[in-house]
């Protein structure tokens, strides 16, 4: 991942990661004594936003080079450098409801880091940069390199409700309205319950609402 402004073309994309990459590798040869002083706020504050939403990620290092980030069980790692940020994934082996799981978390990752630092996202994979509202499947398919995932009917609903209850909770701070049976909602709606959390409206019917919580959907009463 690296610093990129919004509607740059693909190929400004591109020279900005090279030149990105240039720059790591000439700088990391320089100044080893990065491995030794602390990262900065930046690095910091990226990496608490993703523990915020992954509470599993543990900090494994932590330097002026960079912050990395682990959740041994599903085999990630990622890493937030001053100017670039990437994450590893090795899930040799994994079943695919566990592939799914170890990717979930690279892309929720993936988004916190396009949102609040600025990145575009590079996969060196399919050597190209990525839509993370569109790709999720593509990257899915040629997953590691080592076999291809196809989802089948429910495994699909599954994996699109859980990305609309992620993105819920990811605009929960920022977004969500208190849900009120007075209120009138629309779809799309990110909405905070006191006892469900966060959740997305879904569909509406007269006085009802179905919306996305993480334990479920739920048919709730709504304002006209």
């Amino acid at each position: 991942m690296f610093p990129a402004s919004p509607g740059l073309s693909p190929t400004e994309l591109r020279a900005i990661r090279e030149g990105q990459e240039a720059e790591i590798d000439v700088s990391a040869g320089e100044d080893r004594a990065r491995y030794t002083r602390p990262p900065s706020a930046d690095q910091l504050r990226l990496a608490q936003c993703i523990r915020d939403r992954f509470p599993a990620l543990k900090v494994s290092h932590s330097s002026e080079n960079h912050v990395e980030l682990s959740e041994s069980r599903l085999s990630v790692q990622i890493y937030i450098f001053q100017r670039a940020a990437g994450i590893s994934l090795h899930p040799g082996g994994y079943s695919t409801a566990k592939y799914i799981e170890s990717l979930q978390l690279a892309w929720g990752s993936l988004e916190i880091l396009q949102r609040e630092g600025g990145f575009a996202t590079y996969d060196t994979q399919i050597d190209r940069f990525l839509d993370l509202a569109t790709d999720f499947e593509t990257v899915l398919a040629c997953y590691g390199g080592q076999k291809a995932v196809k989802l089948n009917r429910a495994e699909r609903e599954k994996l699109e409700q859980s990305h609309a209850w992620q993105l819920a909770k990811a605009l929960e701070t920022h977004t969500a309205m208190p849900y009120s049976a007075n209120a009138t909602y629309a779809v799309g709606d990110v909405v905070r319950h006191p006892t469900l959390g966060a959740g997305i409206v879904r569909a509406l019917a007269p006085k009802r609402a179905t919306i996305l919580f993480e334990v479920g959907t739920k048919i709730l009463v709504c304002g006209a």
